[in-house]
């Protein structure tokens, strides 16, 4: 809250200083207008303390990975990283047979469909049609 100056206005239009109200007699009038006494003993203010956390207690279980057992929270399903780390690793790729020249081949990702750049021409992915040179 801010002091506040009220100011008489005069019949011509000027404006007159009167007096100024202190920031103790707003925050005063405030909590009188909304019916509230901060300084009464049994006042309780709006905000609550704050609640600790709920940790869930440790149980006894077995990594997914590696099969040790350790002390975890229900939620939790390896060890330590090294085992988490190892979920991410995928399948193999298996090799393929080219669409375009039928040569066997190792792709970079599962979407792979050419062995190298030659089968890769713009004559493939768009084929003339009949009648046309």
């Amino acid at each position: 809250m801010h002091e506040v100056r009220v100011v008489k206005k005069c019949e011509c239009g000027m404006e007159f200083f009167k007096y100024t109200i202190s920031e103790l007699e707003i925050s005063k009038k405030i909590w009188k207008d909304i019916g509230v006494n901060p300084l009464r003993p049994d006042y309780k203010p709006v905000a609550k303390k704050k609640k600790k956390k709920q940790k869930d207690n440790k149980i006894e279980k077995e990594c997914r990975e590696c099969g040790a057992i350790y002390m975890g929270t229900p939620g939790r399903v390896y060890c330590n990283n090294p085992c988490k780390g190892g979920d991410y690793i995928g399948n193999p790729i298996p090799r393929k047979d080219c669409v375009m020249c039928g040569k066997n081949f190792q792709p970079k990702s599962n979407r792979g469909k050419f062995c190298n750049n030659p089968c890769t021409y713009y004559e493939y992915k768009h084929p003339k049609k009949e009648g046309e040179i």
